[in-house]
Parts: C-alpha cells; sequence; structure tokens
C-alpha cells in the first residue's frame, strides 16, 4: 500500500488531534498492552477493526443523520467527484486508489 497526501480543512485537522490526543491517553494508560501499529481508526487497545465492524458503525451512524443511505466505501467515490469539480488535481487518478484504506496509519506529516 502506498502512501497518499490528503488536503483537509482546519476543523478536521482538530477533530484528527483530538482524536490522536485520546488514542496517546490509551496508549499511556495500556502501556506494554498497547498493540501501536499507528492506526487511526483502531480498537481501543491499538488493534485493528475488522472492516465490517467500521461499515457497521458508519451505516448506524447514517440511518441516524437521516441521510440518504450511502456505503463508507461509496465516500471514496463522492470524494473524487467532489475535488474534481472544485478543480482539485488528483494526479494519476486509477479507481480505487484515491482515498486512504480502512487501514489509514497515522504519519508524522500530518501537522
Amino acid at each position: 500500500m502506498g502512501w497518499r497526501s490528503v488536503a483537509l480543512d482546519p476543523e478536521t485537522v482538530a477533530v484528527l488531534r483530538s482524536h490522536r490526543a485520546r488514542q496517546l491517553e490509551e496508549r499511556l494508560l495500556l502501556g506494554p498492552a498497547f498493540d501501536d501499529q499507528g492506526l487511526v481508526v483502531a480498537k481501543a487497545d491499538g488493534s485493528p477493526l475488522h472492516p465490517t465492524t467500521l461499515s457497521w458503525h458508519f451505516g448506524s451512524a447514517v440511518r441516524r443523520s437521516g441521510l440518504p443511505a450511502i456505503r463508507l466505501h461509496d465516500l471514496r467515490h463522492s470524494h473524487a467527484t467532489l475535488a474534481l469539480k472544485a478543480g482539485v488535481i488528483l494526479g494519476s487518478f486509477r479507481s480505487g486508489s484515491a482515498m486512504p484504506t480502512w487501514e489509514s496509519r497515522w504519519t508524522p506529516t500530518v501537522t
């Protein structure tokens, strides 16, 4: 899997920083039991979530919001479409490779 840079608005960056701070607190509490794989989306012990679990939580949030049904995977295509309409150059775009997968990891470049 390759690394991808994704431009984020300040509000999203703030939410991710807060999420990262909570993850670091959990890591300190669990000590060596924390399974640090550098994942953005993970269980409280740092281990990966199963993709089906993440999709289920996403679907539940969509239903609670009252928005039209959409699968988590569909967001990849929605993002690409909106980015192209906004004039964002996506480089060599291949379907299925525009967005990070559920295994997205923290990187030191997120500032």
